[in-house]
């Protein structure tokens, strides 16, 4: 008995081997989750791609604006790490706040590092075998699905069949389906219905923005308040009346609060509006007029005709 037990549980090893060895290499390309962007698809469906060959992009203009905030928060920090250098020569700053100052000071350089990873690296995505894009979820002008640790197969940008394996398998590769996510959280605008014939780049729904609009508003009320801030510090500075630090921390806010009414311009006017990919039926609908969507979800489908 025991004999046989053994000899059933290597013929099961050795079962699952083979069925590993059979089954296709498919690559699923997922993007990082950090970036907060828009696909830019560089390939079709079906097409042939060699290892290396860029498959998308994702669009850093959003990451390039935290960036910006990222090198003025390292020019503060290294101003103000040589301010307290220097104070505490004279004993002026205790070692505490030197090493305080020193922290401060990696954690701003490591922050860029990060942003420079995520925009230089992290954004473009390529072929890992010589293959046949089998199947693309996201198309140019759709965000990113949001995969919260989640690696669900339909959050993959896109698949890639290695080429000996789509040729063993005999692929057929179906109508383009253009799964379309917002990248901007808020209620949902619909300008189409379920069933509705779309041309290319029609308009197929927005992001409200009242609630962005507002936030605008505010910010910038911010940026003059920090503007005039600067210009008074500015001036005290310049006259021998203020010091070094209160005129590194005026500059440093007005550069930030300029940045943040950026930022928030940016998601009102690139990341309201979704288009259709190509001319197509919208064939499924998720999210209707007045429900509210957060950012990587999908709000519909658009299937190629």
């Amino acid at each position: 008995m025991k004999k046989l037990l053994l000899f059933l549980s290597i013929c099961l090893i050795i079962g699952r081997l083979c069925a590993s060895g059979n089954k296709s290499a498919v690559a699923r390309i997922f993007s990082c989750p950090h970036l907060r962007g828009i696909v830019d698809m560089k390939v079709l469906l079906g097409q042939y791609v060699k290892k290396g060959q860029l498959l998308f992009k994702i669009s850093t203009d959003y990451m390039q604006i935290g960036r910006a905030k990222c090198e003025n928060s390292l020019w503060y920090y290294k101003e103000e790490y040589k301010r307290v250098k220097k104070l505490s020569k004279t004993h002026s700053k205790s070692v505490e706040n030197l090493q305080e100052a020193r922290r401060n000071l990696e954690h701003s350089i490591g922050s860029l590092k990060i942003r420079d990873l995520l925009i230089n690296k992290w954004s473009q995505y390529y072929a890992p075998f010589d293959g046949i894009v089998t199947k693309i979820n996201n198309y140019s002008g759709s965000g990113v699905a949001s995969s919260s640790g989640n690696y669900n197969i339909n959050n993959a940008i896109l698949e890639v069949t290695k080429l000996e394996d789509y040729r063993k398998e005999e692929f057929k590769i179906g109508s383009p389906l253009a799964q379309v996510v917002t990248m901007l959280e808020g209620i949902v605008e619909l300008k189409v219905s379920l069933g509705e014939k779309v041309k290319k780049d029609q308009l197929l729904f927005n992001i409200n923005t009242a609630f962005y609009e507002i936030r605008k508003a505010t910010q910038k009320a911010n940026v003059e308040y920090n503007k005039a801030r600067f210009e008074r510090t500015k001036q005290l500075y310049e006259q021998n009346n203020g010091s070094l630090k209160h005129y590194q921390t005026a500059v440093y806010d007005y550069k930030n609060a300029v940045l943040k009414l950026k930022s928030i311009e940016l998601l009102i006017n690139r990341r309201s509006s979704y288009h259709s990919p190509f001319d197509g039926r919208v064939t499924d609908i998720i999210h209707y007029t007045g429900s509210y969507v957060f950012v990587g979800h999908k709000v519909l489908e658009v299937t190629k005709i």
